[in-house]
């Protein structure tokens, strides 16, 4: 029965402890799910979110502990016998089939119907299927689009519409909005709290904490391997819920800058930029020496191609004018961009920004491998290499076993602090930022948005992009608006806010 004596809960987990050698990953962890609810899951990198999840999808066996689906004992549980409950596991990385289109994404790991009496597929059958599951969940797909055309919204809705088409009753979603548009978050809330009104329950985890107030209603966190407190959402706020996942005293998220602060000379200059193909035309900038400034705007406003553009791998300048440090500059690749002093993290940094497979300091050293070859053989001097990455680690607070670990089993704020030293080891003039805080904790956060302050400090420019208004509000200097590939507003430090950012974003 459930806590009020009412009908069970859908999903209960008592006691559930997991340990992994060196480490115990779940110590003692309770966590429940009530029919038709949207319970969010927080926690720091390494909490032990993940390895809870993966108890409850059956790819790890608990060690201890026990596990309760509509009131009844759950003893072994695998992938498959998760499946058979109706759990459904949505992950940052979709899992969908490129090459296939939406109604074989849907239907994939269920039977297809077949034409009467044949082993042949009935596809008329089947795209009317999935069609009714995307007209029921308000989705305006076509069934027979490949999902390659789609843009990440409509892969999330896919995804979502898969778990239902399979009869899903409890939909474990790992940060859906870390790919979004702002515009898309907003769809994909309506139609998370349209399935919870239909008595599907979701577990939502997440690291953007407004989310966690505006679409759950209930929070548990996780620190260090332990249930430290579940909640209805109404009774916090979000300094209470970052003190609780970060211990003791609230966190201080943004670094403090002085109102009047003297800047250097010019670093970069653009002047009247236009790409070949139009998703840029007549841009206009200019950054100093110890400046931060934001770029941003919504999905297709061109902020990432800018990025892109100025760093020589994405399109061609059709006109315009580029110099960096009072030389004239033309970009055209990326050996060109870091010979002129610029580095560049990129938004997506799992595929552009790490090699995963590869140890701590090989990720390193990937962008000035000549200053560790050897002069005539031109082979990596191990040794060396190993020193200069052993000071990032220690500069950046990257937590790893040593610089020998493969870097695809670190947390996300680790493996992008590990980005910023590959550039910071060449020291380059202009650092351009995009998306540099996207699927990592409030603490790595935190860490990010200090050592960006410190750096424009020690003279360094930097570009800062970002779709969360909240953070350019509170790091940068001055932030541009970009819509429809052209700037249409700036704004200085003293009107930096989230709500500012988003109306003109909006075109208010």
């Amino acid at each position: 029965m459930g806590m009020d004596g009412s009908a069970p809960l859908r999903l209960e987990m008592r006691g559930i402890v997991k340990a992994f050698p060196g480490t115990v990953a779940c110590q003692d962890i309770d966590f429940d799910l009530r029919h038709g609810e949207i319970h969010a899951l927080v926690g720091q990198n390494g909490a032990g979110k993940s390895t809870l999840i993966k108890v409850l999808a059956g790819i790890h066996p608990r060690d201890a502990g026990e596990i309760f689906v509509e009131g009844n004992a759950v003893d072994h549980l695998t992938p498959r016998s998760a499946h058979d409950l109706g759990m459904r596991f949505i992950h940052q990385e979709l899992n969908l089939i490129a090459q296939f289109n939406v109604a074989e994404n849907i239907v994939l790991g269920d039977p297809y119907p077949l034409r009467r009496g044949t082993r042949l597929i009935s596809w008329r059958r089947l795209n009317r299927h999935v069609g009714e599951v995307l007209e029921e969940l308000g989705i305006t797909l076509d069934p027979r689009r490949p999902v390659r055309s789609l843009t990440v919204a409509e892969q999330w809705m896919v995804a979502i519409a898969r778990a239902l088409y399979s009869k899903g009753r409890i939909l474990v979603m790992d940060e859906p909005t870390s790919s979004l548009a702002r515009e898309d978050v907003q769809e994909l809330f309506q139609l998370v709290r349209s399935l919870a009104a239909k008595g599907t329950s979701v577990i939502y985890i997440s690291h953007r904490l407004e989310e966690v107030f505006e679409l759950a209603e209930r929070v548990t966190v996780i620190k260090d391997g332990r249930k430290v407190v579940t909640s209805d959402v109404k009774n916090l706020t979000v300094s209470e819920l970052v003190r609780w996942m970060v211990g003791g005293r609230p966190q201080e998220l943004y670094p403090v800058i002085p109102g009047e602060r003297a800047l250097g000379k010019g670093i970069l200059e653009v002047e009247g930029l236009t790409s070949a193909d139009g998703r840029l035309t007549d841009v206009n900038l200019s950054v100093k020496e110890g400046e931060v400034l934001g770029i941003t705007g919504l999905l297709g406003a061109g902020h990432n191609e800018l990025a892109e553009l100025l760093f020589g791998v994405g399109g061609r300048v059709a006109r315009g004018r580029v110099s960096l440090d009072g030389r004239p500059y033309t970009p055209r690749t990326a050996r060109r961009a870091i010979r002129h002093g610029m580095g560049l993290v990129p938004a997506e940094r799992r595929s552009q920004g790490i090699v995963g497979e590869m140890r701590l300091w090989e990720n390193v050293i990937l962008a000035h491998l000549r200053r560790f070859a050897e002069p005539v053989l031109g082979l990596v001097l191990r040794a060396r290499a190993e020193r200069a990455a052993l000071e990032q680690v220690r500069a950046l607070r990257i937590v790893a076993t040593g610089t020998r670990q493969e870097v695809q089993y670190l947390s996300g704020g680790n493996q992008q602090k590990i980005v910023l030293g590959k550039w910071l080891l060449r020291s380059p003039r202009l650092l351009i930022l995009s998306e540099p805080t996207r699927g990592i904790d409030v603490s790595a956060k935190a860490e990010i948005y200090g050592l960006v302050r410190r750096l424009a400090d020690g003279g360094r420019a930097i570009l800062f992009i970002s779709t969360e208004a909240e953070e350019l509000a509170g790091v940068c200097d001055r932030v541009l608006i970009l819509r429809g590939g052209r700037i249409a507003a700036e704004l200085p430090r003293g009107e930096l806010s989230a709500q500012r950012i988003m109306e003109a974003c909006y075109g208010g």
